[in-house]
């Protein structure tokens, strides 16, 4: 896995050691970075990239501008390479991780943060969008305006209140991609 554009572009990015990670390809970051670049600006934002398993998309995002960057993901190893990561790529003072569960990280410590884009790829059969939406809205994790980009299983559909405006749905094999808006309630 390469990075495909910016300050980072053709650098490669690490896989953990064990096979619980499902990266996202290089085609579909590529495709779904064009897509979002239609509404996004990346300089200056801080981003949010939970089960983040290489760390790809947000390592993507740094390297299109992003400020900041916060890596969660339940399993050591991931924590480990993205760690790693961080240090070859020089971006120690753009990324941290946070090793925890991603819902016990949408409790606590993230709770008092908040983020201008949001990445989350659980694994699929978990089913975890909706609890993730849910936490993202009522922690005020993602702002008003923010951008949430979920990837899931297409047996696994997005609730979304009055709350939320979808931007974008695709699908890539067994892959759905939403991305989706935080907007003010009516």
């Amino acid at each position: 896995m390469r990075i495909i554009s910016g300050t980072l572009g053709g650098r490669v990015i690490p896989s953990p050691p064990s096979n619980d990670t499902r990266p996202t390809t290089d085609a579909a970051r590529e495709m779904l970075f064009s897509v979002l670049d239609t509404w996004i600006t990346w300089n200056g934002l801080r981003v949010l990239d939970l089960c983040a398993g290489t760390g790809s998309l947000g390592f993507e995002a740094i390297s299109r501008g992003a400020a900041s960057v916060v890596f969660v993901d339940r399993s050591k190893p991931c924590i480990k390479t993205i760690e790693e990561t961080i240090r070859d790529f020089g971006v120690s003072d753009h990324a941290t991780t946070i090793h925890s569960d991603v819902l016990e990280a949408l409790r606590y410590p993230l709770h008092n943060k908040s983020f201008d884009v949001v990445f989350a790829d659980p694994p699929y059969h978990a089913k975890l969008h909706n609890k993730i939406t849910l936490l993202l809205e009522r922690n005020g994790i993602l702002v008003t305006d923010g951008i949430y980009i979920a990837e899931h299983g297409e047996n696994e559909a997005l609730i979304l209140d009055e709350g939320w405006e979808k931007l974008d749905h695709r699908r890539r094999g067994p892959a759905v991609i939403d991305i989706i808006r935080r907007v003010t309630k009516p």
